[in-house]
């Protein structure tokens, strides 16, 4: 790799990333060499990144891979996002570093497709906003991460990030795989693009060998730093040369298996020429900066700071905006570490929330014996409460179409059996249904007989955990969950439900 900036970091919007390499011969980016076409489903977590300027086509637009990490968030490399020659503009804005990052209306990302052909395949996905690591460096690409918030979700499944525990997939030796659309072939000044995503069988290689390739102080001969730092990068190829990532592969992914599940262990970084002998590419090492990916990403489809997370879950959960001090004080709260599900799990159990939500789903348990319908509890939860107490809905559910085409034209008697079957699995004892039955032929109206044995402390607790998933996915989705669904995160506690709703699709997608 030449000075392998794996994908000439300035890369002009206005060129295909082809003519870029051929007129920067002395900086090129990792490809794919020695490498073969991915499988269809091999590696759905990849990403393209796609230059929009002067725009022709999805192959020759592409300068750049990434990896989907989250529905909202694909991982790329720093200097992907940096445009040395101000080539960007009028999109740059200014880097505390020094240098330009281009903004989030020059690109766009591709997900969901192993080929760059104009197929209509994947989706092609708009830039909310760019966040470099604050530590990233160029040209020495020290901490070479940048993450991509997308304007809206991607459906594409999300790569495994490699934990601080996982070590062993960094040991010299630990088979990896990086994945591309970078050259795959080069013929004097030509170097050919693949069409189709390619990978690349190679290994780590150990840090202390890398050190002493690529030594403090080292340049390449175009005069750019190639200095191995293992605080922040990862080296893997093959010593004999042959194998190797390059020009257009920058920003994608180096993944290792991890009990048959690919996991993320690097980045696409940089490098000294393409797969020559005893010149191993350098990767990004994904473990050094997950305090910061998961920092970064916590909120969603949110940023980084809080503010907009805030905003919606007041107008989700307690139906209006916060005020500035509530405001103020959770953006602190957060910033100082707290579970953004904090204040999701806190306004769920205040009244405007708890009061309501609740006892309207265990309403609709035990009166039709199914979870509430998304549109019918959106109703009630909204237009159609309408100032109504629980007794209130609770005898339009009792004389409804359903309940009298599900039960018939029920008599007292035969009203309290049906309910307390439904509730407690049991038929009345005979003082408990004398006192229903004198209540109910006294005038009792028979919502109230349901709302208040619907409300008892024993179906609470019977219902506690289904209840639970159905108002807490509700609240963060607006849809009521399938019984796959909600049998699939029960064993979650009520942290790391909202925690899980927050990073899906659905949730993301309200916010498009």
């Amino acid at each position: 790799m030449a000075t392998i900036f794996l994908v000439a970091a300035a890369l002009a919007a206005t060129l295909s990333p082809a003519a870029h390499a051929e007129e920067q011969p002395t900086r090129i980016a990792p490809r794919i060499i020695g490498g073969h076409k991915a499988g269809s489903d091999e590696f759905p977590f990849t990403a393209a990144i796609i230059a929009t300027a002067d725009y022709e086509n999805r192959f020759q637009n592409q300068f750049c891979g990434g990896t989907v990490i989250a529905p909202s968030w694909v991982l790329t490399a720093a200097h992907c996002m940096i445009d040395g020659e101000r080539n960007w503009q009028p999109g740059t804005y200014p880097s505390p570093m020094g240098h330009d990052y281009i903004g989030p209306e020059d690109i766009q990302v591709l997900t969901g497709t192993p080929t760059l052909a104009e197929d209509g395949s994947g989706q092609l996905l708009d830039v909310a906003a760019i966040y470099p690591h604050e530590g990233s460096t160029w040209p020495e690409n020290d901490w070479d991460f940048a993450l991509i918030r997308l304007a809206e979700p991607t459906s594409a499944p999300a790569v495994d990030l490699i934990d601080v525990d996982e070590s062993d997939l960094e040991r010299a030796g630990t088979p990896v795989t990086a994945v591309g659309w970078g050259v795959i072939d080069q013929d004097g000044e030509d170097r050919y693009f693949p069409l189709d995503l390619q990978a690349v069988d190679l290994q780590v290689i150990d840090s202390r060998v890398c050190r002493g390739i690529y030594y403090d102080g080292r340049q390449s001969p175009s005069e750019e730093p190639t200095e191995f730092r293992a605080e922040s990068m990862l080296c893997a190829g093959d010593l004999t040369g042959g194998l190797d990532s390059c020009q257009g592969d920058s920003g994608g992914p180096l993944v290792a298996d991890a009990a048959g599940s690919p996991t993320l262990v690097g980045v696409v970084s940089w490098g000294d020429g393409c797969a020559q002998p005893n010149l191993p590419g350098v990767y990004s090492r994904v473990s050094a900066a997950r305090t910061w990916i998961d920092q970064t990403t916590r909120f969603g489809p949110f940023g980084p700071d809080g503010l907009d997370y805030v905003v919606n879950q007041y107008l989700d959960l307690a139906g209006r905006q916060p005020t500035s001090e509530e405001l103020t004080r959770w953006v602190r709260q957060l910033d100082g570490q707290v579970s953004p599900a904090t204040i999701t799990l806190q306004l769920m159990a205040a009244p405007a929330w708890a009061n309501i939500a609740p006892p309207i789903a265990r309403l609709y348990r035990a009166t039709f014996l199914r979870n509430p319908d998304t549109g019918g509890y959106a109703y009630w939860l909204g237009p159609g409460r309408n100032d109504r107490s629980l007794y209130d809905i609770a005898t339009y559910f009792a004389t409804s179409d359903e309940f009298i085409a599900r039960y018939g034209q029920l008599g007292a008697g035969g009203f309290v059996d049906t309910i307390y079957s439904n509730v407690f699995g049991r038929t009345p004892d005979a003082a408990g249904r004398a006192y229903w039955v004198s209540r109910l032929d006294a005038g009792t109206p028979r919502g109230v007989v349901l709302a208040l044995l619907s409300d008892s402390p024993e179906y609470k607790q019977t219902t506690a955990t289904e209840m639970n998933v159905v108002t807490t996915w509700f609240a963060m989705n607006r849809t009521v969950p399938s019984a796959a669904q909600v049998a699939a995160v029960s064993s979650l506690s009520p942290a790391e439900l909202v925690d899980s709703l927050i990073h899906g699709v659905a949730y993301a997608a309200r916010f498009s």
